[in-house]
């Protein structure tokens, strides 16, 4: 799926933050780490945070179907659940898979 119709079907399940925002978020709930956009399904070539741009999460807001979130933008978080969304550099789609990282880098 194209980056610009995940992040429209994004809105539909909560709010779109930047990472900064999201950081700022798990800090305040007392989360030590988060997951990044580090792979490509589509073309397979992304490998790590930096083959990706236009990098957005969405915050699940409510009540909202899970398993449909969980196949469009994957669910982490330990206190707060979210989804990554993220455009491929090589392909422009946004078929990711995600990495854990640390919040205190």
């Amino acid at each position: 799926m194209k980056y610009e119709e995940k992040l429209k079907r994004a809105k539909e399940f909560g709010k779109i933050v930047t990472e900064e925002e999201l950081s700022d978020r798990l800090k305040q709930a007392g989360d030590h780490q988060y997951f990044h956009p580090y792979g490509c399904l589509n073309c397979r070539k992304a490998c790590g945070k930096r083959d990706f741009e236009k990098i957005r999460y969405v915050i699940y807001e409510g009540r909202y179907d899970e398993r449909k979130a969980s196949k469009l933008f994957g669910v982490g978080g330990g206190s707060i659940s979210y989804g990554s969304i993220a455009k491929c550099k090589f392909c422009g789609h946004s078929e990711i898979y995600s990495e854990p990282s640390s919040l205190d880098r």
